[in-house]
């Protein structure tokens, strides 16, 4: 009788597995794969819960610039910055151009208001430092009309040069002497940077205006874009900032070749 029994329930749950293949096979290899994903590829799982959004996009040489921001799975901010086609570097002649890109509408605002890329096929002062063709990406904490209205002409000259006050000044930052720009500042470059002593290919430095920092602008050199190396560097903070916000702690430049695209942001946000 037990065997009988026995046989009997056998039977029922093989039929029960042959009628319910596909079912338990996909639990199966659900179970499977969250297993390893979670012991193995951390990372990977949190790259996946992170999401990038497109703000406005613009034609820049023969490409296309795109600004982003990444926000995490809780909406908080992680990086800002601008994506661009390859061919952005073709057709680049030996004027100057420069676009404004407005950062993406989301609910994870950041402080930085708007992005502006600018081509400098001559470079730009000091000579014989950042005199080399080259991008700035200049990530504005101001409004684009009150960026216009930085001159350095006649009394604001004063505003242009004011010097802020010390514990607004990033680490080992000086002001660079007469590098006022109108819509730009005066430039605050680090004084242990590499440019310093070798040719120039990327930095990164602040502008300030009316002695308040008014954006963070990467450099880098046309050529060492074309070289497609993947570059991240740390960014050197003060020891307060004025206006609260979001602010990396490095930036990074990357080449895509599966999309021959190209991504320089900000990133490692932290509030402050």
């Amino acid at each position: 009788m037990l065997t009988l029994n026995f046989h009997k329930y056998f039977e029922s749950i093989s039929f029960f597995i042959k009628q319910n293949f596909f079912i338990i096979f996909l639990v199966i290899f659900i179970v499977t794969i969250d297993f390893f994903s979670g012991c193995e590829i951390n990372d990977t799982v949190n790259t996946f819960q992170r999401r990038i959004l497109a703000g406005e996009s613009k034609s820049f040489g023969l490409g296309v610039m795109t600004s982003i921001i990444e926000i995490d799975e809780n909406d908080i901010p992680t990086a800002v910055g601008v994506v661009f086609t390859s061919t952005v570097l073709e057709g680049l002649d030996t004027t100057n151009l420069s676009i404004t890109l407005r950062m993406p509408q989301t609910i994870a605002s950041t402080q930085f208001d708007h992005i502006v890329v600018e081509w400098n096929p001559k470079g730009h002062s000091p000579k014989e430092i950042y005199d080399i063709p080259h991008f700035d990406f200049r990530f504005y904490l101001i409004n684009e009309a009150e960026q216009n209205n930085i001159s350095g002409i006649g009394a604001d000259s004063i505003k242009m040069y004011k010097q802020p006050d010390s514990q607004f000044v990033p680490k080992d930052h000086k002001m660079i002497p007469n590098s006022g720009t109108p819509k730009i500042g005066v430039r605050f470059y680090d004084t242990t940077s590499t440019e310093l002593k070798v040719p120039f290919d990327k930095t990164l430095v602040y502008d300030f205006y009316d002695g308040k920092m008014v954006s963070i602008e990467p450099m880098i050199t046309k050529s060492f874009l074309e070289t497609k190396t993947i570059f991240v560097g740390d960014i050197k903070q003060p020891e307060k900032f004025q206006l609260p916000g979001f602010y990396p702690l490095n930036y990074n430049i990357k080449f895509t070749g599966s999309q021959s695209k190209y991504t320089v942001t900000l990133f490692n946000l932290k509030r402050h």
